[in-house]
């Protein structure tokens, strides 16, 4: 109930205040919450074996976060994408050595806590460099122009 919360908090905040790669991130993050929430094993049998849906789930994210990093000027979608690198990880750890459930389980739930603050966090930083300069470029490449902008 905690995680969903701050989730909310997230979404909403980068959804209403961010700039173009911030609500791109949070609808990923909501599709991606979806999805795994109807993915996921029942919770007789979740986490004692390898959660394949939920893993293909995390790893499509991963792509989409390192690929929305690639194209941005912000720095930030590298840590996210990082640390939606770690939750991949944490399931094919899994796959190679499978261990408790208990384990699994905060292996691959860990990282969207931070996530969802960096979210915040990002979105607030945006808002502070479109108050002092009234521009924040979001992307490294501009279609418009054919040319690429110069970060801020």
């Amino acid at each position: 109930m905690l995680f969903l919360l701050l989730f909310m908090a997230s979404f909403i905040y980068a959804l209403i205040r961010g700039g173009a790669p911030e609500r791109i991130t949070a609808l990923l993050l909501l599709t991606a919450l979806v999805l795994s929430m109807l993915s996921v094993s029942p919770e007789a049998t979740r986490y004692k074996h390898a959660e394949v849906t939920l893993f293909l789930v995390d790893l499509a994210l991963f792509a989409a976060l390192y690929l929305l990093s690639l194209f941005t000027t912000r720095f930030w979608p590298i840590w996210m994408s990082a640390m939606q690198g770690l939750t991949v990880l944490g399931h094919v750890s899994f796959l190679d050595q499978p261990g408790t459930g208990f384990g699994y389980a905060v292996l691959v739930q860990f990282w969207c806590w931070p996530m969802q603050v960096l979210l915040i966090a990002a979105t607030y930083r945006h808002r502070q460099r479109m108050a002092r300069t009234g521009i924040d470029r979001p992307w490294t490449f501009s279609p418009a122009r054919g040319q690429p902008s110069i970060p801020n």
